[in-house]
C-alpha cells in the first residue's frame, strides 16, 4: 500500500483578494493555475498585449465579477488599470488596505 502524506497543515487556504472600485468590490481568482496561465500570457516574443489582456481579464474575474465590472462602464484605460491591479494583487505586489 502506498504511503499517504497529509500536507494540509502546510497549505494556506487564503481567501481570494478583492479590489474596490467606488462602492463595488470584485473578487480576483487567485488559484495557482490561474496565476501561472496569466504569467504565460505575457511572456515570450510577439505577445499581443491586447489579446493577452482580454484573456487575463477572463481568467482573473469570474463571469459574475465581470458583470459587476461591466456595470461600472469603465474606459479602456481604467479597465487596463483594473487588470494590472488584479495582477499585482495576485503576485503579492500590493498590500491589502488596512495592513
Amino acid at each position: 500500500m502506498a504511503k499517504v502524506i497529509d500536507i494540509t497543515e502546510k497549505l494556506a487556504f487564503d481567501e481570494n483578494p478583492r479590489l474596490k472600485i467606488k462602492d463595488v468590490e470584485v473578487e480576483v481568482e487567485s488559484n495557482a493555475s490561474t496565476v501561472l496561465k496569466i504569467v504565460g500570457l505575457f511572456t515570450g516574443e510577439d505577445v499581443d498585449e491586447s489579446q493577452a489582456a482580454l484573456e487575463a481579464y477572463e481568467l482573473i474575474f469570474s463571469e459574475a465579477e465581470r458583470d459587476k465590472i461591466d456595470q461600472l462602464g469603465l474606459s479602456l484605460n481604467d479597465l487596463m488599470t483594473l487588470i494590472n491591479a488584479a495582477a499585482d494583487a495576485l503576485m503579492g505586489k500590493d498590500e491589502p488596505e488596512g495592513e
